[in-house]
């Protein structure tokens, strides 16, 4: 008996040892910070969620909420937005996140970045705004000023995507700007001083300013080879090729993109290869080596198609989450008129009964109007399909999931809508859905319950912004956009 216990107190002795401290999760966040930009994401993966796990142990919440968000960036940068989603998620509940705002930051870069990539600029723009505001709010001087930089170049990414390039130019160079204030840059501030000098070197090139493309890609030359990372090189590289292609300087073009196609960043990333073949391709077609063109143009077709498709499958996560922080200032006012009328009433009745009354008299109203509505959309379920009885369903019921079940069966038109006109809105690309599902401007009205003059005001609104006709039919032109 006396062995057990003392094989029991030694095994716990051994494991308390063992437990992480808070310190040493500090240390270990510390000492882990650059993994991801050296090029070692597997590594970054794993000892994130070993620290994710020690720090659970102890209920460490910072722990719990940097690794969150260090996976978060992972996922987000491999296109795996549902999975990046759910750790900031995760991150942005803990409560060491309500405490700092450089990490709030970094969360709401992440978001941005998200929306940036499936093409939701204006969503983009809003997280990035918002990450500058939080950014100001650092009181160490080198993390502000990093936040504040960060997000003054993911900005110009936005315009640059908008092709708004001088746009792009000029938060380039603020953020340029903004880090060369610090005499001192640390670790993290040199390694964004890299990504902030090739964005500028990329803007000056898009305005065809080829000196001013070569001075600044000398700077960066210049920086500290620690600072550097792969995919830093991999930029770098791309870009001296573009510009010998300018100069039609092509042999040495199509060597130095090859040669960042040898960069281990370029073999793991789809997007990268890509890119590289689209402009080896181009490269080539100015060049006698034909069959190098048409080799590349294929390599280019087959990959950009396997990636489209990646991206049609995760862009539900992200637009319910921008559907539900659409949300959220509604419910909150519908909630504090709930708790005021709850009080007036506990004068006359107790809270049991109203609430029972209340849900008996609501519960009524639901049962009728789904019987009312499904006598009047029988005859028209058995003629359409599952996945469109189920977006019209979600549409009359004016479920928040609408516009991601609608963006799933019809992945077409969000985007072609979004060709025509970046900036529309979540609530625009909502009523453009209802619209190509030939929703009468009275049953719009009914079901978002606006006034009916306002669905017509809004749909003129929309002519504008789509460049419709006036002599058009508003629906055969949503109609026309499926074909």
């Amino acid at each position: 008996m006396k062995y057990l216990i003392f094989f029991f107190l030694f095994y716990s002795i051994t494991a308390i040892s063992q437990q992480k401290t808070t310190q040493d999760i500090d240390n270990w966040l510390e000492s882990t910070t650059m993994l991801y930009a050296q090029g070692k994401p597997e590594e970054y993966i794993k000892e994130n969620t070993a620290i994710i796990e020690a720090s659970r142990k102890i209920n460490y919440s910072k722990g719990i909420a940097t690794g969150n968000v260090r996976l978060a960036i992972v996922s987000s940068f491999n296109k795996e937005y549902k999975k990046s989603m759910a750790y900031l998620d995760i991150a942005e509940k803990e409560k060491y996140t309500s405490t700092d705002y450089e990490l709030q930051s970094t969360i709401l870069r992440e978001f941005g970045n998200i929306y940036l990539s499936l093409g939701l600029f204006q969503e983009a723009i809003e997280q990035y705004r918002k990450m500058k505001a939080t950014a100001l709010k650092i009181k160490d001087e080198d993390s502000r000023v990093f936040s504040v930089s960060a997000s003054q170049n993911n900005m110009g990414d936005v315009y640059n995507e908008l092709k708004q390039i001088d746009s792009a130019a000029v938060y380039y160079m603020n953020a340029y700007k903004n880090i060369n204030t610090l005499k001192n840059k640390n670790v993290k501030l040199n390694a964004l001083l890299n990504i902030v000098t090739l964005s500028v070197v990329n803007s000056k090139f898009a305005q065809s300013k080829m000196d001013s493309a070569t001075y600044y890609l000398q700077k960066y030359e210049s920086y500290n080879k620690d600072s550097k990372s792969e995919f830093n090189q991999y930029t770098a590289t791309r870009l001296t090729g573009e510009i010998n292609f300018a100069k039609k300087e092509y042999d040495i073009a199509v060597d130095n993109y090859k040669k960042a196609m040898q960069l281990p960043v370029a073999k793991k990333t789809p997007d990268m290869l890509r890119d590289l073949y689209r402009l080896l391709y181009e490269t080539y077609s100015k060049t006698a080596k034909q069959d190098s063109a048409q080799k590349y143009l294929t390599k280019y077709t087959i990959l950009n198609d396997s990636i489209s498709r990646v991206e049609k499958s995760n862009i539900a996560a992200p637009i319910n989450k921008l559907i539900e922080q659409n949300e959220k200032p509604l419910k909150s006012e519908k909630r504090s008129l709930l708790y005021w009328s709850l009080a007036a009433l506990l004068i006359l009745f107790t809270v049991l009964i109203i609430l029972r009354y209340r849900h008996q008299k609501e519960k009524g109203k639901i049962i009728s109007n789904i019987v009312i509505k499904e006598k009047e959309t029988a005859e028209l379920k058995q003629q359409l399909n599952t996945a469109f009885d189920e977006v019209v369903e979600l549409a009359k019921n004016n479920s928040p999931s609408f516009l991601a079940r609608f963006q799933e069966v019809y992945p077409n038109i969000i985007k072609k809508l979004l060709q025509i006109d970046p900036q529309l809105k979540t609530s625009e690309l909502k009523f453009c859905a209802l619209l190509f599902l030939n929703f009468s401007s009275k049953d719009i009205a009914e079901y978002t319950f606006v006034q009916h003059q306002s669905i017509q005001t809004r749909k003129n609104r929309l002519r504008k912004k789509l460049n419709i006709p006036t002599e058009e039919d508003i629906y055969l032109w949503f109609k026309n956009l499926d074909n």
